[in-house]
């Protein structure tokens, strides 16, 4: 008889990429190719927040989305749209929130509700834990007026998380934490502070490909370039007066692959191949209104000239094509006519949108 054969020894681990989602999908390709018509419907509106919704976060893990509004709830909704839970934030509310796919973490950035309230801002970490997300702790921040935004950075080697510090002084920083020792995170300090902006920090964005690199806009109309590993300083500064990128204030930024996209006040996307970024490759006019939000998706193609752009702005929704500069407009919502988005995420499941009237929205975008 032959002896049985040894079972094969399992395949090995294959270590999970943080940046996944930043890949080319076959949908978005198909909404690469120049000349095509792009159609944008509206397929989806889910209703649960009171007020304001300020932002969307994609749980790759779960297939789910994470949104969080003014009224201080922070709602996880399954792919049918249906809420799987809801936890309010005790004297809070989020105004953005990023997901590290590797910790199993979310970040929030806290505004206190109650403007009459003596709570400071601060920054959430939430873990999974078997009924969906619990907040762990939170990072204190005293003097500070408004952490406008946070983003997951090191994705692959760490829990750190980039933050937008708007000081009540006038001070406006980009501050860096180590989320790792939750034990003691209320007594948590920055592990870096940069002070180079010189107004009001309102986005941050984290590099697609360098995971200790990521991106700062703000109202100097500057975007910056920081690496964690470089100490004090911006390691570059695109735009600001006299130079070909923005002069007004900078309101979003998005990156995938070596293309930065960014936006603001002056109604104009611009993107930047991150290899050379002394002035923007392409400067496209979107929607005739300033722009709230913007949402990129990666296609093949060079850098900086190609990929699919959403964009929210106080006019509506639109949807830009790098490669062939093509703007294409959603349709109106009828009775809603003027609302606006203030986050935008691209998921398998369609486009979504945080609106100002309370309402998140699906839309589908086919190449026809």
């Amino acid at each position: 008889l032959t002896p049985p054969q040894a079972a094969p020894p399992p395949p090995a681990a294959v270590q999970r990429d943080a940046y996944a989602v930043k890949q080319p999908l076959a949908e978005m390709e198909a909404l690469g190719v120049k000349g095509s018509r792009i159609a944008v419907s509206l397929k989806q509106s889910l209703s649960f927040h009171k007020g304001q919704v300020f932002t969307l976060t994609w749980d790759a893990d779960r297939k789910s989305l994470v949104s969080a509004g003014k009224d201080g709830y922070v709602v996880t909704w399954d792919e049918d749209g249906q809420i799987a839970q809801s936890s309010l934030l005790p004297r809070h509310y989020s105004c953005a929130a990023d997901i590290n796919p590797i910790s199993r973490s979310m970040v929030l950035a806290g505004i206190k509700r109650d403007a009459a309230d003596n709570v400071d801002p601060c920054i959430f970490l939430l873990n999974q834990e078997p009924a969906g997300w619990g907040v762990s702790g939170a990072i204190s921040r005293p003097g500070t007026k408004i952490v406008a935004s946070v983003k997951c950075i090191s994705k692959n080697n760490g829990n750190f998380v980039a933050a937008c510090e708007n000081k009540a002084e006038g001070n406006h920083l980009m501050s860096i934490y180590d989320l790792n020792n939750i034990s003691n995170l209320s007594h948590n300090s920055p592990l870096q502070v940069y002070n180079d902006h010189t107004d009001f920090i309102t986005c941050v964005a984290a590099h697609p490909l360098d995971g200790d690199v990521f991106f700062s806009g703000s109202r100097d109309c500057t975007v910056r370039v920081w690496d964690r590993r470089v100490q004090n300083k911006a390691v570059a500064c695109l735009g600001g007066p006299g130079t070909t990128g923005h002069v007004q204030m900078v309101t979003c930024i998005d990156a995938f692959h070596n293309t930065l996209l960014s936006a603001g006040i002056e109604k104009v996307l611009m993107s930047w191949d991150l290899r050379n970024h002394a002035s923007p490759v392409l400067k496209i006019p979107v929607n005739h209104g300033a722009v709230l939000k913007m949402a990129a998706a990666a296609t093949s193609g060079p850098a900086a000239e190609s990929g699919v752009v959403a964009v929210s702005s106080m006019k509506g929704l639109c949807v830009v094509r790098l490669q062939d500069q093509t703007v294409v407009r959603s349709t109106p919502i009828q009775g809603r006519e003027k609302a606006a988005y203030h986050d935008l995420e691209w998921t398998p499941t369609g486009l979504w949108g945080a609106a100002d009237d309370g309402m998140i929205d699906r839309f589908d975008v086919k190449s026809v």
